[in-house]
């Protein structure tokens, strides 16, 4: 069947009377869905259809069979990501060589749109000879294939094909019949998700047009004005904001400054009643509240608004900073005012990718014997507090940690995660807005930091990119569920260059991985390579109750939605992204020590 990663695709040699002879129609509709639903399937849908028709081909032993699903299983198997541009849109999986040939000269015979583009895509990125010529077929075939999907419904399917086309059409040049055609069939698309009511289309396509310098810039400012409008009657703030940002583009195309700045002022102006709309919802997150004012302020200034108008939002600031518990836990006992400032400096100007590097540099975990004389000290002081049963509750007031002998140990944890909090506010939350004020972030900034990571292991780099990519756009509610369960994966990967045996081998006589719990706790080379700051740290953050606990809350679902914009969950995110670039800052150093 398809191999690991679609990496390459082997079987009995076919032709291409074959392929002829393939019944790709009925394969490609073999669930048996209605005609409405076969016209909206997409690559993904039919490398189902291939994986399940190859196994019944080879039950029934048939291997031409086996071999021409798997190859069109592979290629329909890659999912498709626009917005990544290390790909160039997908990664291109192996095929053989004589494999490349036949589909070179069957393309043009494949009947369904989004499968010949997809092939077609594929043998334009070969760039063999000719290629272009399989690059003006992908470009009709997206186009072709954009128009199936239901414009009310998939309209996100069809504007990402639409782009994919285009992205094809201006690589041939600006000047070939092609991308005249793709500007045209971008403009027509537009208008008929205009005339349709369509919101969340067009914005995406104008910016296509933006990238080009292409389109009425008078024309297409009067409709993103009408859209962003649209957007703020229903609360949409995010999306009103990316449609002032377009229209500002277009009056900057068309030199018109003051329209270019009144677009500006207006897009700043939506944060307030953003955070007005967040207040209102019967629990509010006050942290996403205080974040969306902060945003709010910078952007008003950048705007050169007037003083009142900034004013008054930082007076909402204020007291929502007020009634903010977690706030008030620091400002009551730290101000950290001056440090959050002295960051913000200290970090002004540096690239994305540097950002992380210094934050790498100044996260650190407590020390382990700071700690633990600290909790022998409070327990020296105040032993009473340490008799009896002691529980730890969660958020809905359940007990899930409980000691009839409050230890040093659990002391040692409880008081890590109150060293977390601080961290987290004072550090990487102030830091990750600055880098969002003074960048648009991309998914490229990071790729220099997980090629040939030791930390990271090969085929892993995607989801280290999007982790990072994530708790930078300050969404650690994705970039937790992406990273925190490639922890232990990684240090296994680590200690594997060291020649350490990470695996066990049951009663049954299967081998088996070492756990998290097992890697922190019963093998010592963990804290002769990290060390015993972070090993503790790591021990108290993921797995310990009287700690944070995080990847037992996170891999049984027991974190609420606000729990993904607590102190621990945004440390966690910078301890990670800590452990990723050690090896980069240790090799700069290894490196100035050589030139020294």
């Amino acid at each position: 069947m398809i191999g690991k990663e679609t990496d390459s695709v082997n079987g009995k040699s076919i032709t291409i009377d074959d392929l002829c002879k393939f019944d790709f129609e009925r394969v490609l509709s073999r669930q048996g869905k209605s005609s409405d639903e076969i016209a909206a399937n997409t690559c993904e849908d039919y490398s189902k259809n291939f994986i399940e028709e190859a196994k019944l081909a080879a039950d029934n032993g048939d291997e031409k069979r086996v071999t021409i699903c798997e190859l069109f299983g592979t290629l329909t198997s890659i999912r498709f990501q626009f917005n990544d541009t290390i790909n160039d849109g997908f990664p291109s999986p192996r095929i053989m060589d004589e494999h490349v040939e036949l589909l070179k000269e069957y393309v043009h015979k494949l009947l369904d749109s989004e499968l010949r583009a997809r092939v077609a895509d594929f043998l334009w990125k070969q760039r063999g000879d000719k290629s272009f010529q399989f690059a003006e077929l992908a470009v009709d075939a997206y186009f072709d294939s954009a128009t199936i999907f239901n414009i009310h419904t998939l309209s996100y399917e069809r504007t990402r094909r639409i782009e994919r086309g285009f992205q094809i059409a201006a690589s041939l040049g600006r000047n070939g019949h092609k991308y005249q055609h793709a500007v045209k069939f971008i403009e027509e698309q537009i208008q008929i998700m205009k005339d349709a009511d369509i919101l969340t289309g067009p914005p995406h396509l104008m910016r296509l047009l933006q990238e080009q310098h292409e389109g009425d810039p008078g024309h297409y400012a009067s409709y993103a004005i009408h859209l962003a409008d649209s957007f703020e009657s229903i609360d949409d703030w995010e999306g009103a904001r990316s449609l002032w940002r377009i229209a500002e583009r277009w009056h900057e195309l068309a030199k018109d400054a003051e329209a270019a700045h009144t677009a500006r002022l207006r897009s700043a102006q939506t944060y307030e009643p953003e955070a007005k709309y967040l207040l209102a919802l019967e629990k509010p997150n006050f942290f996403k509240v205080i974040h969306t004012l902060q945003c709010g302020i910078e952007a008003l200034k950048r705007a050169k608004a007037q003083k009142n108008k900034i004013d008054r939002v930082h007076t909402l600031l204020l007291e929502c900073q007020e009634k903010n518990d977690d706030f008030k836990q620091f400002s009551h006992s730290v101000d950290i005012t001056g440090i959050v400032n002295s960051y913000r400096e200290s970090f002004s100007g540096l690239s994305p990718k540097d950002v992380l590097l210094q934050l790498a540099i100044e996260i650190s975990s407590p020390s382990y014997e700071s700690l633990k004389q600290e909790a022998e000290k409070h327990h020296r002081d105040f032993p009473i507090q340490f008799f009896g049963t002691r529980v730890r509750m969660d958020s809905r007031g359940r007990t899930v940690g409980k000691s009839h002998d409050f230890s040093i140990q659990n002391t040692m944890y409880s008081n890590a995660i109150l060293y977390q909090n601080l961290i987290a506010q004072s550090l990487i939350a102030p830091v990750i807005q600055q880098l969002n004020q003074e960048h648009c972030v991309s998914l490229d900034d990071f790729f220099d930091i997980v090629k040939n990571n030791p930390f990271i292991p090969t085929g892993r780099q995607r989801v280290f990119i999007w982790g990072l990519y994530h708790g930078c756009m300050l969404d650690f509610m994705l970039a937790s569920h992406l990273l925190i369960p490639q922890l232990e994966n990684s240090i296994r990967y680590v200690l594997g260059q060291y020649n350490v045996i990470t695996t066990s081998i049951n009663q049954d006589g299967i081998q088996e991985q070492f756990s998290l719990h097992q890697l922190l706790y019963n093998v010592p080379e963990v804290t002769k390579i990290f060390g015993d700051d972070l090993v503790f740290d790591l021990q108290g953050l993921f797995l310990e109750r009287f700690g944070s606990n995080l990847r037992n809350l996170l891999t049984h679902g027991l974190l609420n939605d606000d729990r993904f914009l607590s102190g621990p969950i945004v440390y966690a995110w910078g301890t990670i992204v800590r452990m990723i670039c050690m090896p980069i800052l240790g090799k700069r150093v290894r490196d100035s020590n050589d030139n020294g």
